[in-house]
């Protein structure tokens, strides 16, 4: 399973206010590399586990076909307005 980062995340990684600890944002920058979830929670000795249910309960980290399925309902275009007069 693969995690990726959801629009909070993104906005923590480039604000210039940072919120979350070192270990945190380097978790949520491998998690943008494509990093499977099984090798983020192996890291820091094992403290990766923790720190991986922390932001995906946080709402930093969502499993990858979750985060794919908003994109694509954000995505979908506004239907276009008509040129036809509305009668009142």
């Amino acid at each position: 399973m693969f995690l990726q980062t959801t629009p909070k995340a993104e906005l923590e990684l480039r604000s210039g206010l940072q919120t979350l600890a070192l270990r945190e944002r380097s978790l949520l920058l491998l998690a943008e590399r494509r990093a499977p979830a099984t090798r983020l929670r192996r890291l820091f000795h094992g403290m990766g586990e923790q720190i991986v249910s922390d932001l995906l309960r946080d709402g930093y980290l969502a499993p990858a076909a979750a985060t794919r399925a908003r994109s694509a309902a954000a995505a979908e275009p506004n239907p276009e307005p008509s040129a036809e007069p509305v009668d009142e």
